[in-house]
């Protein structure tokens, strides 16, 4: 679990970051795969409540390739999709490769509504994803 504030890595038993004190939150999840860093969004919903989580999150990930599963996600305000368009733009310096899982129809197609989504690299499945890297699939 990461600090939604600072991004700040949090035990799983503690309630507040260690370093800034802000409340815990597990509305996403990180782990290293072989080949990139995976986030995983827990809740149904990525929006103003939450969004800065996601993005402390992967402020943190030093990986090349990162993968944001939103699969479980089912509403996604327009904090939530600028959010994603933000992340991209951070790539452009980082230089990191990033991809999204997104199945709900209504949220891709808020997506494409709103012209984003020749930005976004939008994949219904992990494999897919990691296809388009040239990665092998499980």
């Amino acid at each position: 679990m990461f600090c939604g504030q600072c991004g700040s890595p949090i035990a799983f038993q503690n309630n507040f970051c260690t370093k800034c004190g802000a409340p815990a939150s597990d509305n996403f999840a990180g782990r290293l795969e072989e080949d990139y860093y995976l986030i995983r969004s827990k809740g149904k919903s990525l929006d103003y409540t939450n969004h800065s989580e996601l993005t402390a999150m992967f402020t943190k990930v030093k990986e090349q390739r990162v993968l944001i599963d939103l699969g479980k996600v089912e509403f996604m305000d327009s904090v939530g999709i600028g959010s994603l368009v933000t992340l991209i733009y951070k790539t452009n310096r980082t230089k990191q490769e990033i991809k999204f899982i997104i199945i709900a129809d209504k949220i891709t197609k808020a997506i494409k509504g709103l012209g984003v989504d020749n930005v976004l690299e939008i994949y219904e499945d992990e494999q897919a994803a990691r296809a388009s890297w040239g990665l092998i699939p499980d």
